[in-house]
C-alpha cells in the first residue's frame, strides 16, 4: 500500500510537471475538470485551504493558462473558476492511457479476484475515512480482526 501511494504521488507529479504546475494545482484542477466550474471559496473547501490560498491558486492556474474566471450565469456577483478546454483534453491525453492499463490489469482478473479486491480497497477506504474523523493525536480504536494473522513481509518478487 505506502509503494502504491507513493507511485500514484509520482505519476501525480510527473502529470504536473507536464502541465507546468505544483501538485496542489493538479489537484484543485482535476476538482474543477471533475465536478465543473466552482467559485474560489467553493474550491478552497475542497482543497482544505484557506480563500487567500485557493486564490493564488486560481491565480497560478490562470497565468498557465488552465482556467479562467468567468461570472456566474445565476448570480453575476459570483466568479466561477472554469477549466479551459485545451487544459482538459491535456489532461485527459496524459491520464486516459494509465487509465486504460489499470483497466486492462483489471479485466485480466478473475470476478472473484475483483471481488476479494474491491471487500479490501473498500475495507481501506473505510479506515481511511474513520481515521480523517478522529482527532489528531488520538489512538486508533483496535478492532478484533476475523481473519488469521499475515506475514508482513515484502512477500514474493515480481522481478
Amino acid at each position: 500500500m505506502r509503494l502504491i501511494a507513493l507511485l500514484t504521488r509520482r505519476i501525480e507529479q510527473r502529470v504536473g510537471e507536464l502541465l507546468g504546475i505544483n501538485l496542489t494545482d493538479l489537484v484543485a484542477l482535476d476538482h474543477l475538470i471533475a465536478q465543473g466550474p466552482k467559485t474560489p471559496s467553493d474550491l478552497a473547501s475542497l482543497l482544505e485551504v484557506t480563500t487567500a490560498a485557493s486564490t493564488h491558486i486560481v491565480d497560478r492556474l490562470e497565468r498557465a493558462g488552465h482556467v479562467s474566471r468567468e461570472p456566474d450565469a445565476t448570480d453575476r456577483r459570483k466568479v466561477l473558476v472554469v477549466p479551459v478546454a485545451a487544459s482538459v483534453d491535456r489532461v485527459r491525453q496524459v491520464v486516459e492511457p494509465v487509465l486504460e492499463r489499470l483497466d486492462a490489469i483489471i479485466d485480466g482478473l478473475s470476478e472473484a479476484d475483483v471481488a476479494v479486491i474491491e471487500r479490501f480497497l473498500g475495507q481501506i477506504i473505510d479506515f481511511y475515512v474513520a481515521e480523517l474523523q478522529r482527532p489528531l493525536g488520538t489512538p486508533t480504536p483496535s478492532k478484533p480482526s476475523s481473519n488469521p494473522p499475515r506475514r508482513r513481509g515484502k512477500g514474493p518478487s515480481h522481478g
